[in-house]
């Protein structure tokens, strides 16, 4: 019975570390609403018309869809980590093309 016992409290105490440690979705090394809100804010200062809130759909969407859109989504997430500077112009445009809609580099 103890040793029972002992195997069930073993069990229950792996799977809550499982759980804690690396068992869950992934975290990203781009954040969608972040690349789109930061083109969004220089959108705002160029008078140029970036709908945020359809724009970070449309990159979920497609990050769930394909592994190729979710490398070119961490590429211009690094720019933009690099140099979200928008003073003359919208950055980063070549690394992200085709992640921001409307946006062609």
């Amino acid at each position: 019975m103890k040793r029972t016992m002992n195997w069930l409290l073993s069990g229950i105490l792996f799977s809550g570390i499982a759980g804690l440690v690396g068992c869950g979705e992934t975290k990203e090394a781009y954040n969608c609403a972040v690349i789109c809100e930061t083109y969004g804010d220089c959108a705002d200062e160029l008078n140029v018309d970036v709908d945020v809130t359809a724009c970070t759909s449309e990159c979920e969407t497609e990050a769930d869809e394909s592994e190729n859109f979710k490398n070119d989504a961490e590429a211009c997430q690094d720019c933009i980590d690099q140099d979200a500077s928008c003073t003359e112009n919208i950055p980063c445009v070549d690394e992200c093309a085709g992640v921001v809609p409307g946006i062609a580099g």
